[in-house]
């Protein structure tokens, strides 16, 4: 999916232990938005099929690198270039519009500012808005490599986000 490690047999089989159930098959091939996975629960059985729709899962549509500051779209542009197509940009600038939507939505799922600032910054506060983050989506793994490997100044903040990427230092002191 967007947002996963580029294995999703791990994650098929760990989802399926946290049910108490083992995984015997899985199709689920690397960066499709399908898989087809069965399931063992004692004698039973179950096959499902999975659709990923990334529009309900994504932090804003799809994007480019328009509206970055300079210094960030040069660098996601080299890192976009190097991975071959398996790392693409899912959110970048976002208007305050945009920042206004993402929020009145996470405080709509999550019910409360606390719990929504986990997962979207309040507008007026998103460094997206300011063009300085980009929200990755692909083979993750293969950005940070590629981070590291082409010097790019890049890093991850958000713990719980390891798909977000700011420009180094973009933070202040």
């Amino acid at each position: 999916g967007p947002y996963g490690s580029d294995r999703p047999r791990a994650a098929a089989r760990r989802y399926a232990a946290l049910n108490g159930a083992r995984l015997v098959a899985c199709r689920c091939p690397a960066g499709s938005a399908t898989a087809t996975v069965t399931v063992a629960l004692g004698p039973a059985r179950s096959r499902a099929r999975a659709v990923l729709d990334a529009a309900t899962i994504a932090p804003a549509p799809a994007a480019g690198t328009s509206g970055l500051d300079p210094a960030l779209a040069a660098a996601v542009t080299r890192l976009l270039g190097a991975s071959g197509g398996r790392v693409h940009v899912v959110s970048g600038y976002r208007s305050p519009e945009q920042q206004r939507v993402l929020w009145r939505r996470a405080l709509a799922r999550y019910g409360s500012p606390a719990a929504a600032r986990r997962w979207v910054a309040p507008p007026g506060s998103s460094m997206h808005q300011r063009g300085l983050a980009v929200d990755l989506g692909g083979d993750l793994g293969l950005a940070v490599s590629l981070v590291k490997r082409l010097h790019l100044p890049l890093y991850r903040p958000l713990s719980n986000e390891p798909w977000h990427f700011e420009l180094a230092d973009s933070r202040g002191p």
